[in-house]
């Protein structure tokens, strides 16, 4: 099960991942230091649109951020081969995210064009 203190553990280690402040992130969520750190400390919830504006800053996808415990997180496949290579220390959650948005827009804009030519 999902608990308030692993959610906040997960959003503490993503904010810490792309180096963020909690006051920097207490800025764009309009909240208090404190607030950030009772949502890390998982001792305060976090709402539905907080929750998806921190998604994008870390770059991370919400259903990775709310898995169950032992889930496994869907990684991008040249993520996975860093990983493994040891050589993951220089990937950027922010630009892994740019990578698979940039992704996802190419097969929608491919898949379009072949609706319109009849493919």
């Amino acid at each position: 099960m999902l608990t308030p203190e692993l959610l906040g553990e997960r959003l503490k280690d993503a904010r810490k991942r792309v180096g963020y402040s909690q006051q920097e992130i207490a800025d764009e969520l309009d909240v208090s230091r404190s607030a950030v750190s009772k949502i890390e400390s998982g001792q305060q919830n976090i709402d539905s649109i907080q929750l998806r504006v921190l998604s994008g800053l870390y770059g991370v996808k919400l259903r990775d951020l709310l898995s169950e415990p032992g889930e496994e997180i869907d990684q991008p496949v040249f993520v996975q081969a860093l990983r493994k290579s040891g050589e993951d220390q220089q990937v950027s959650p922010v630009n892994v995210r740019r990578v698979e948005q940039f992704c996802e827009d190419y097969l929608w804009l491919y898949e379009q064009v072949n609706l319109d030519d009849g493919s």
